[in-house]
């Protein structure tokens, strides 16, 4: 088993009241960036949990909700998960940041760890 700490979470986010923005993410500091959006949260773009939390209540059946429900959860003053991901998908273009599956870093870490001396 690997475990992969993820640097940003949509949901922490929100639960903890933080503005969602692509500065939170700390995308200019070097190093692995595990970063997690929930579907919901994407679909949605709320800004706080509050909205995640009337969704739910709203909408039990997620998978039939259409885009003009989940549109009535959105406020164009403050950005929410979907936004986020815009911005950091158009970071990534720009400055050409590798990108990877996280069993794509599972993998690596695997093959490494079979290289390395016994420690036996």
């Amino acid at each position: 088993m690997t475990l992969l700490p993820y640097c940003w979470e949509d949901g922490i986010c929100e639960n903890a009241g933080w503005k969602m923005d692509l500065a939170s993410l700390d995308s200019q500091v070097p190093g692995l960036k595990v970063i997690n959006f929930h579907p919901m949260n994407v679909y949605i773009d709320g800004p706080d949990a509050s909205c995640r939390h009337e969704f739910l209540r709203d909408n039990p059946d997620l998978q039939n909700c259409p885009r003009e429900i989940a549109d009535n959860y959105r406020d164009p003053q403050r950005p929410g998960a979907e936004t986020v991901l815009r911005q950091l998908l158009a970071h990534v273009k720009e400055y050409d940041v590798q990108c990877l599956r996280v069993g794509q870093v599972v993998s690596a870490f695997q093959a490494a760890r079979q290289k390395e001396p016994s420690r036996g």
